[in-house]
């Protein structure tokens, strides 16, 4: 096992070394505000910066090679050079390009503008349930990409969701934090020992605790300590995201209601196999019965029949067609009104995608920026975070025929209202090495936007 750890350490830094941006320097390329960090991480500080030739704020998370020998470290790695080879995705705050800088790393990821979804949920209280379907969606689009590449995050819970400006209604959520996660190529199990540093046990499926144990459900703590290795598959992550949405909706833990209760009685309140509180329960009666289906399939206690990412992203409820709006009645009735008309709004992001062609720009740099979020950023010339009615029209081209409620009066979207506009005909997915998507004479109605 030494052995094998030591050879992932040197293959996870000689890929970082060999894949680091050699031909330009860091400070050439960014102007980095090292007296101001953002925070301070496991391995190393975050700092601000701004790419010189595009003003675009960014961030650099600065790792000392010291670390490499670190489990978490070798984890998070892995996953982030995974994720960047294969295109990113847009709510997974993924890693941009590295630079090798001598006896550290610089890694250059996005922004995240706004607050933990933990920080958000205790400062507002609930969302709503339209407003949770938003973010629910977001979440399982990253899960359903990272599963496809054989990545488990398994330490999904609010802390590690952000949103990505400090404006509630128009925030995209970002995935962030993977140094619990697996991947694939490696042995999908680790040493429960190490879970008090990573993994949260409040968030943790039965299956996975019960292991921990011991072995005998029960509990008690009996066997607790062994060397245990339990298989970590993508149905971990799917419990964690269920008991995200319970906190989303009624403001508290399932296993912990009134927020006084330990870990320790958390996992035993989850091995003893109850159930979450929903229907009777005073605190989720204004939930609705779809809302309730979405939790008890997503905290499944057979991990074989849980719901799956995909499942998830199929659910009426989770693409907003069901969602109750009770909170926030005037944001889903505007969304609701441009539902309908998404094809016309889609044909001028597409017409701006096949504008920009993706491809290396004169900074010899490919934007790693997701297609859809590359496409507001250039529709939005003003920079405001939001797009006209009038801005989308003109793109859209003069026939695009959109029957606006009045001729002068104009309505702002967010970045994250056209993407819940476009979400059901725009997809971010995961094909493998091999895989053959459509053949030549294949009758179809898609368009695929290739990101590698």
């Amino acid at each position: 096992m030494k052995t094998a750890a030591r050879a992932r350490r040197h293959s996870t830094e000689a890929e970082l070394e060999e894949t680091s941006e050699k031909e330009i320097g860091l400070e050439s390329k960014y102007r980095v505000l090292w007296s101001e960090p953002l925070g301070e991480g496991h391995f190393g500080s975050v700092y601000p910066a701004v790419d010189r030739a595009t003003g675009e704020r960014v961030a650099v998370k600065r790792m000392k090679k010291r670390h490499a020998d670190r489990r978490a470290f070798r984890r998070e790695m892995d996953a982030m050079l995974l994720l960047e080879r294969n295109g990113g995705h847009p709510n997974v705050c993924g890693m941009r390009e590295h630079f090798d800088r001598g006896d550290e790393f610089c890694i250059v990821m996005d922004l995240i503008g706004g607050r933990e979804m933990f920080d958000e949920l205790c400062g507002d209280g609930p969302y709503s349930e339209s407003d949770a379907a938003r973010h629910v969606q977001e979440a399982a689009s990253a899960l359903a990409f990272l599963h496809g590449l054989g990545v488990v995050h398994s330490d999904l819970k609010p802390e590690n969701l952000m949103l990505s400006s400090e404006d509630r209604e128009g925030a995209v959520l970002k995935l962030v934090d993977f140094g619990s996660a697996h991947v694939k190529k490696y042995s999908l199990s680790f040493d429960h020992r190490t879970t008090g540093t990573g993994r949260t046990p409040a968030y943790c499926p039965p299956e996975v605790l019960r292991q921990y144990e011991g072995g005998n459900g029960s509990g008690s703590g009996r066997g607790r300590g062994r060397r245990k290795s339990v298989t970590i598959e993508p149905s971990f992550d799917m419990w964690s995201l269920g008991v995200v949405v319970y906190v989303m909706l009624v403001g508290a833990h399932p296993y912990d209601l009134e927020a006084n209760t330990s870990d320790e009685e958390i996992r035993e309140k989850i091995l003893s196999g109850e159930k979450p509180r929903l229907r009777g329960y005073r605190y989720a009666e204004h939930l609705s019965e779809d809302a309730i289906s979405l939790i008890e399939g997503l905290m499944e206690r057979d991990p074989r029949k849980r719901w799956t990412a995909e499942r998830v992203l199929a659910n009426s409820w989770v693409r907003g067609e069901t969602a109750s709006s009770k909170k926030i009645d005037d944001s889903d009735k505007r969304l609701s009104s441009f539902r309908k008309y998404r094809t016309e709004i889609g044909s001028a992001f597409f017409r701006t995608l096949l504008s920009q062609t993706d491809a290396i720009n004169r900074h010899g740099t490919r934007d790693r920026a997701s297609a859809l979020e590359s496409a507001f950023r250039r529709l939005d010339t003003g920079r405001t975070g939001y797009l006209s009615t009038g801005a989308i029209r003109g793109s859209a081209g003069s026939k695009a025929g959109f029957p606006w409620r009045g001729e002068d009066e104009e309505e702002r979207l967010s970045y994250s209202d056209i993407s819940s506009l476009l979400s059901e005909n725009m997809k971010s997915r995961y094909f493998g090495r091999g895989h053959v998507v459509y053949s030549e004479g294949d009758e179809g109605d898609s368009m695929y936007i290739v990101s590698s």
